[in-house]
């Protein structure tokens, strides 16, 4: 049965802190609104500065992604395809505080 998995990837510096956040989004085998509707799920549990990469096998994905970039706060950074596989790399950006 397709499914989705989350799973995090992180860097981390000398001192042990995390330099950076890629979570890794399996949505093959949805298809559409599914991949994307995952990700805005996946994307809103992030911290700012993380990026989500999502996988999936819909080709429609690919237009749905640019779309959703273009219309939201997220940065596509990279899409790419690698056998069967529609990759799209998503950039949460940090919050910024609305306090003086």
């Amino acid at each position: 049965m397709p499914g989705s998995q989350c799973g995090c990837l992180s860097a981390h510096s000398k001192w042990g802190q995390v330099v950076e956040q890629t979570q890794v989004l399996d949505a093959s085998g949805l298809e559409c609104p599914l991949p994307l509707l995952k990700a805005k799920q996946a994307l809103n549990a992030l911290p700012g500065g993380a990026r989500l990469e999502v996988i999936a096998t819909d080709p429609g994905s690919e237009r749905d992604f640019r779309v959703f970039a273009e219309q939201s706060q997220y940065a596509l950074e990279r899409q790419w395809r690698k056998a069967d596989r529609f990759h799209h790399l998503l950039h949460k950006p940090v919050e910024t505080s609305t306090h003086p």
